[in-house]
């Protein structure tokens, strides 16, 4: 949410205006207009029908034309990808029993209280670090997670570089809003 109250997510209104412009729907009404001032003018009386169906097929073309085209700019949007780590952070009081204290770029498919896993890639394999929880999900949209399970004794080593905030370390860290099935059983 923004400060307004508002969601980030821009109005309706706005895309399709955006969409409007990028498919030059000025210059289609332009060339819209200019049609129906010449079906008025050199068209017959009895001809009535022309003059509205020109009139109409253009409109219907350049809204057809503008909704497909914000369709295709909203479908380009919605590539998900996950939220690169930014710091980590040794957790104190309350969160005393956690590895790490993780703090996300923004992103819509975290939210308050999800369960997450911790995940650093090698050779092209991820390898799963370490089970938590989204604690908060901040007003300007940064996320924290509190990870409380790392997976063997092999992590800690992992996790030393990280809280140190090893930029090369932290790059490699994919945090995922789901668990494993078998962290459940």
């Amino acid at each position: 949410m923004d400060q307004e109250g508002g969601s980030d997510m821009r109005s309706l209104f706005a895309e399709l205006y955006d969409a409007f412009r990028r498919v030059n729907g000025y210059a289609i009404g332009f060339v819209g207009l200019l049609a129906m001032l010449a079906a008025y003018i050199w068209l017959p009386e009895t001809a009535i029908s022309a003059k509205i169906f020109i009139p109409a097929a253009v409109v219907a073309i350049v809204l057809v034309i503008t909704l497909f085209d914000c369709a295709l700019h909203a479908v380009r949007q919605i590539g998900v990808r996950l939220p690169k780590v930014l710091r980590a952070l040794t957790p104190g009081a309350p969160y005393a029993d956690a590895i790490a204290i993780l703090l996300l770029e923004k992103s819509a498919i975290f939210s308050h209280d999800v369960m997450v896993s911790v995940y650093t890639r090698a050779d092209d394999f991820e390898r799963l670090i370490g089970i938590g929880f989204v604690t908060t999900v901040q007003e300007n949209g940064l996320i924290q997670v509190y990870v409380q399970d790392d997976q063997d004794e092999q992590t800690s080593e992992i996790w030393q570089r990280i809280l140190q905030n090893n930029k090369d370390e932290l790059a490699l860290l994919l945090i995922k809003p789901s668990i494993p099935r078998s962290s459940t059983q």
